[in-house]
């Protein structure tokens, strides 16, 4: 639909569907809420999407119990965010 109608398409989101629901990391809660968050974000003006992005809680490492906010663990500069 992209290709054909570009004018009604702002995104598209690429994922593989699970084949289980074991292991898969849509269902840990953490990924979860940001695919929550993404969606809520979706088609609202850049300006409302960057600082909630740079607030985003993430975990600096795959187990660790403290989230910080995205741009503590990708860095206030990174290219992410733009």
């Amino acid at each position: 639909m992209a290709a054909q109608h570009p004018e009604v398409v702002r995104a598209v989101v690429v994922g593989d569907a699970p084949l289980s629901r074991n292991q898969h990391a849509t269902e840990e809660p953490d990924h979860r809420a940001q695919n929550v968050l993404w969606h809520r974000l979706a088609g609202r003006p850049a300006n409302e999407i960057e600082p909630t992005l740079r607030e985003m809680p993430i975990r600096l490492t795959p187990g660790e119990a403290h989230l910080r906010p995205a741009r503590e663990v990708v860095g206030e500069d990174s290219p992410w965010f733009r």
